[in-house]
């Protein structure tokens, strides 16, 4: 289960070097399952399929040490034993479906802030309890609606691209070729977060966006933008390594 989101995400190609034992198995445990939220958030057409999904995900994670998914086990296990209890899982899940059936485009970025607000402040409270560091859920939102936009540039509609900048500055094909007036605007209304707090791998996505968001404003396609070499990489993980550890 791991390796799919090894050869999914550049965050984790290299997370076994930086992430040792019981902490860094769950770690990479507990950012593997919010890929697997995030994907049955929004990876199906049909929002009866996402919505049966997320019902899962929230019934196995209750579920503690029985949990039937391999990282949802190593998650709930640790959750049942942090004292986390099933209202947390459920309420982070509710928080998911509102998300996972809302179709239509926000009218500004604030209005896109506003409705992950409720997802990462409940993903935030979780994450703390179970790695035991602080977790700002202004990050986990930031990261999580870039991360969302990268997904929904090619569909037809992506309701993380607000209505209000689209009329300003074009089309979603406009932004697909590279609109870096576009998203400078959307940039400065997201207010992305300048430090970010938690783990080795909360911080290196941090690190990986940060890049990402300049490459965009400075006038590069998204599919561009987002490429990474892999010292890139190692300076990156590195350097989130030692700032997951200070905290």
């Amino acid at each position: 289960m791991i390796d799919k989101w090894r050869q999914r995400r550049a965050e984790l190609r290299l997370a076994d070097v930086f992430l040792r034992g019981p902490q860094g198995e769950l770690e990479l445990a507990w950012t593997c399952v919010l890929a697997e939220w995030h994907e049955s958030m929004f990876g199906a057409q049909d929002a009866r399929v996402r919505l049966t999904k997320l019902a899962w995900w929230g019934r196995d994670l209750a579920q503690g040490v029985a949990a039937q998914h391999p990282l949802g086990r190593i998650v709930a296990r640790a959750g049942a034993e942090r004292g986390l209890d099933a209202a947390r899982w459920t309420a982070a899940v509710d928080a998911a479906s509102v998300l996972a059936i809302h179709d239509d485009v926000d009218s500004d970025a604030a209005a896109g802030c506003a409705r992950w607000r409720p997802l990462a402040e409940a993903v935030a409270a979780i994450e703390q309890g179970l790695l035991g560091q602080p977790v700002d859920a202004e990050t986990v939102s930031a990261q999580w609606r870039t991360e969302t936009l990268l997904s929904q540039l090619h569909a037809a509609n992506a309701p993380l691209l607000p209505m209000n900048l689209r009329a300003r500055f074009g089309a979603i094909e406009r932004w697909r070729e590279g609109l870096p007036d576009g998203w400078r605007a959307l940039h400065a209304e997201w207010g992305q977060p300048e430090r970010s707090r938690g783990g080795m791998l909360r911080h290196l996505r941090h690190r990986l966006q940060r890049d990402f968001w300049r490459r965009l404003c400075a006038g590069r396609q998204p599919e561009q933008a987002v490429a990474l070499r892999p010292v890139g990489l190692l300076w990156h993980s590195w350097q989130a390594a030692r700032a997951g550890r200070a905290e």
